[in-house]
C-alpha cells in the first residue's frame, strides 16, 4: 500500500518506476468530495472511494479512500496491492475469458481492460468478473493468459434468520424473518452489517451482535446476545427472546415510517434498546434515545416480547423528537403514541397481548372530549380525545395513501397541545398560509375532531332549509322544485343524490316521495303535471352526517294550464307581410276599410276588457 497524503502516513510509499504516476480523477467541478458522495457509512464516520486510473483505465485493485468524521475530511488513504509479476503486453479479451473462468462456476461473465499495479510497475490485465448467482469470482489474466490474480466469495458469510413472536408471547407461534442491520464483527475489527435480507460477508468468521445503525439491543438481566457465524445461521435463543423479539419489532415501526420520514432526527440515529430492566412490571417508558422495558411480572408476559409495547414507546420519540416548535405535552404524546401502534395493528385494545387476561390498558373505540374528558391525573385517558380524533381522520383519508402520515409529522411539529389542537390540525393542513380560507382537508378534519369536542362541527350541524314555494305553477307540466340547505360549514357540504327527499300530497290524498338530486348544498328535483286547482303539501326530509333536517311543512297551489295558441288560419298573410301579386296600394281595400282605426282608439274600446278582467279576478 503506498499513501499520498500527510494525513496517512502509516505506510512508505512504493515507487513505480516503469509507468506513470497513477492519476485519480475527482469528480468534475470539484476539488474535493462532500459527504454527500459517500460510498459508506458507519455511526458518524463516511467514506468515498474513489478509482486510480492511468491513461483513462482503472489500476485494478487500487484507489483513494477519504474518510469523514463528523462531517470533516479527515483522512486521505490510496492503496495499490503489491504483487511480483513481469511485465507483458495487452492480450486479447478471448484468452482472458477462457483463463479467467477455469473452475469457476457458470453465469454472467464480464471482461474490463486494466492495469495492475506490482512492484516492477503497471502490469496490462484484464478483469474477468463471473457472478454465479451463488457467489461473485474475480480474476486478473495477464496478456500471455497467465493468471495473476483470483478472489472469490468471502471466505465467511451467509444469511441470518431470527426466530420471534409474531406480536407477542400470548398464543403467537415463533416466526422467522431476515435479521436485518445487525453487525457481524472479525477477530481484526472488521465490521459488517447485515442487509435487508439478513446477508453478510467477510474475509473470516465473526461475532453476531444485535447491534445496528439504527437499534442496539441491550439486556439489563445478564449479557447481552452473542453469537459466532461463519455461514447461514438461524437465532433461536429462548434465553435472550425478549432482545431478539424488540429488535425485530422496533426496526418493523421504523419501516413503517421511513417512507415519510427518511430525514427525520428520530429516524437518523441509533436507538437503545433496554431490554429486562428491573423492577418487574407490565410497562415501559420512553425516555432520550432509549426504550426502557420492565420484567414481566406473573399477570403480565414480557414488554419486550409485545409489538404493542414497542411501537407505542417508538412512537413517543417520534413525537417527542419531531417537534420544532411548541411546548411538550404529555397527553398528547400518548395519544400520538398510541395511533402509531394502531396504524400497525389496527387494534383498539391498546397492547392486549401484553396481559395474560387479555385486557389491555385501554380501549380506543371509547370517545372522549374534550374539555369534559381530560383527566390531570392521567395522560393515557386524557389522550384518547386526540388518538380518536385521528383515527377519524385514518378513516377520512383511506382511500390517500400517505396523506395521514404525512399530515400527522407535520402536526406533531408543530407541537399541538389539547388545547391547542384543531387550530394546529388546520395548521398542518394548510397549504396557502390562510387558514381562513380553508384548507385542502378541511371537511375531513372538521368531521373527524367534531365527536371529540373541536371545530365548528362540535356541536353537530346546524342546518336551515331555504326553499320558496311555487308560485300559481301552470297546470298539465313539470312543477321545478330547489332547496338550499344552509350550515355552520357551507364549504363543507357535499348533498349527494337522494340524501334530500319530498314528502308531498296532493289534495290530502296519500304521501308520496320524491328523491331529489344533490349538488353542493342545493338538491333539485321535479313533481309531475298536476291538474289545475289542486293543492300540494309537502316537507323535506334527510340528513347530513346524521343531523336530521327540519320537517318545516310548504304548500302551493297548481294554477291554470298554459292556453294554446289558435291555430293560423291559412287565408290570412303572416302579420307584417307584404300583399302578393303587385306593389301598388289597393284602393278597394282603402275605401271598404277593416275596421281599423288608424289614429287613436275610441274611448269605449277598452270596456269589454275591463269587464273580462273583474269576471277573472271573481274568480
Amino acid at each position: 500500500m503506498w499513501c499520498w497524503s500527510a494525513l496517512a502516513l502509516a505506510h512508505p510509499p512504493v515507487l513505480l518506476p516503469l509507468a506513470p504516476a497513477p492519476v485519480v480523477e475527482l469528480p468534475e467541478g470539484r476539488a474535493w468530495p462532500t459527504v454527500a458522495d459517500t460510498t459508506g457509512h458507519w455511526r458518524d464516520r463516511s467514506f468515498l472511494d474513489v478509482p486510480v486510473r492511468v491513461a483513462g483505465r482503472e489500476v485494478f485493485g487500487g484507489g483513494t479512500s477519504y474518510r469523514f468524521q463528523g462531517g470533516r475530511l479527515s483522512q486521505v488513504v490510496t492503496r495499490t496491492p503489491n504483487h511480483t509479476v513481469r511485465s507483458a503486453a495487452f492480450g486479447t479479451p478471448t484468452v482472458a475469458r477462457s483463463v479467467g473462468t477455469e473452475g469457476v462456476p457458470s453465469g454472467t461473465v464480464v471482461v474490463e481492460a486494466g492495469w495492475y499495479a506490482t512492484t516492477e510497475g503497471l502490469l496490462p490485465v484484464h478483469r474477468v468478473t463471473v457472478d454465479s448467482g451463488h457467489g461473485v469470482w474475480t480474476s486478473l489474466v495477464g496478456a500471455d493468459g497467465a493468471l495473476v490474480r483470483r478472489e472469490g466469495p468471502p471466505d465467511a458469510g451467509g444469511t441470518l434468520t431470527v426466530r420471534h413472536h409474531e406480536r407477542a408471547v400470548t398464543a403467537d407461534p415463533l416466526v422467522e424473518s431476515p435479521l436485518r442491520f445487525a453487525t457481524v464483527e472479525t477477530a481484526s475489527g472488521e465490521l459488517a452489517v447485515t442487509d435487508d435480507l439478513g446477508g453478510w460477508s467477510l474475509p473470516e468468521a465473526g461475532t453476531l451482535r444485535l447491534e445496528g445503525p439504527w437499534f442496539v439491543a441491550d439486556d439489563r438481566r445478564g449479557a447481552n446476545f452473542v453469537l459466532d457465524v461463519e455461514s447461514d445461521a438461524v437465532l433461536d435463543a429462548p434465553d435472550d427472546q425478549g432482545e431478539l423479539d424488540a429488535f425485530v419489532f422496533a426496526h418493523q415501526v421504523r419501516d413503517t415510517w421511513l417512507p415519510y420520514a427518511a430525514d427525520h432526527p428520530w429516524l437518523t440515529t441509533p436507538v437503545n434498546l433496554a431490554v429486562d430492566l428491573a423492577p418487574a412490571g407490565c410497562n415501559a417508558y420512553y425516555w432520550g434515545y432509549t426504550l426502557h422495558f420492565y420484567r414481566p411480572m406473573p399477570a403480565c408476559w414480557a414488554p419486550a416480547q409485545t409489538a404493542d409495547v414497542v411501537y407505542h414507546e417508538w412512537g413517543h420519540g417520534l413525537h417527542f423528537q419531531g417537534r420544532a416548535s411548541g411546548p411538550f405535552d404529555l397527553a398528547a404524546s400518548e395519544g400520538m403514541a398510541d395511533v402509531v401502534a394502531w396504524l400497525i395493528l389496527r387494534d383498539p385494545n391498546v397492547a392486549g397481548p401484553l396481559f395474560k387476561d387479555g385486557q389491555g390498558f385501554r380501549d380506543l373505540d371509547d370517545v372522549r372530549r374534550y374539555p369534559r374528558d381530560v383527566d390531570p391525573l392521567d395522560s393515557h385517558v386524557s389522550g384518547q380525545i386526540l388518538s380518536g380524533a385521528m383515527i377519524n381522520l385514518v378513516g377520512q383519508w383511506e382511500d390517500e395513501p400517505g396523506r395521514f402520515e404525512n399530515w400527522l409529522l407535520t402536526f406533531i411539529s408543530v407541537g399541538p397541545t389539547l388545547e391547542s389542537a384543531w387550530d394546529d390540525a388546520l395548521f398542518a393542513d394548510d397549504d396557502d398560509g390562510n387558514v381562513a380560507n380553508g384548507t385542502p382537508g378541511e371537511c375531513a378534519l372538521a368531521r373527524a375532531f367534531a365527536p371529540h369536542g373541536y371545530g365548528p362541527l362540535m356541536n353537530g350541524w346546524t342546518l336551515e332549509l331555504l326553499h320558496e314555494p311555487p308560485v300559481d305553477p301552470p297546470g298539465d307540466a313539470e312543477i321545478p322544485l330547489t332547496v338550499q340547505v344552509d350550515s355552520n360549514l357551507n364549504r363543507c357540504l357535499e348533498l349527494a343524490d337522494a340524501d334530500v327527499s319530498m314528502v308531498y300530497a296532493v289534495d290530502d290524498g296519500e304521501p308520496a316521495t320524491l328523491a331529489l338530486t344533490g349538488s353542493g348544498d342545493e338538491a333539485t328535483g321535479a313533481l309531475p303535471a298536476l291538474p289545475p286547482g289542486a293543492i300540494v303539501t309537502y316537507h323535506f326530509t334527510g340528513a347530513v352526517d346524521g343531523t336530521e333536517l327540519d320537517d318545516t311543512e310548504f304548500s302551493f297551489t297548481v294554477g291554470e294550464a298554459l292556453a294554446e295558441p289558435p291555430p293560423p288560419d291559412p287565408t290570412e298573410e303572416p302579420a307584417g307581410s307584404e300583399p302578393s301579386g303587385t306593389d301598388e296600394p289597393n284602393p278597394e281595400a282603402a275605401a271598404g276599410g277593416c275596421g281599423c282605426a288608424t289614429g287613436p282608439s275610441a274611448p269605449w274600446a277598452w270596456l269589454p276588457l275591463a269587464g273580462l278582467a273583474i269576471l277573472r279576478r271573481r274568480r
